[in-house]
């Protein structure tokens, strides 16, 4: 997957994951009260943080197909079929 459509898919999460929303869902589901605004930055949509998931994984694991065999457990089967979900 090109990284510019790699960028795009995630950005959109802004759009579709609104923070407000998550954090009452979060504040419900783990009986939270007291101030929000920790969790926001843990819910923000950032390109920092995409690269920086990204840096992090091939610096551990060299490429993200080592990532997805060994840290994930993704076979190529898998792969084969998540690819085929995700990328058409």
């Amino acid at each position: 997957m090109p990284e510019a459509a790699l960028l795009h898919d995630y950005l959109l999460t802004d759009r579709y994951l609104p923070i407000e929303a998550e954090i009452a869902k979060l504040q419900e589901k783990y009986q939270l009260s007291g101030p929000t605004d920790p969790l926001v930055p843990i819910l923000q949509v950032r390109k920092e943080y995409i690269y920086g998931a990204l840096d992090a994984i091939v610096e551990n694991f060299g490429s993200i197909d080592v990532y997805l065999r060994e840290a994930l457990a993704v076979d190529q089967s898998m792969l084969t079929e998540l690819r085929g979900r995700w990328l058409e």
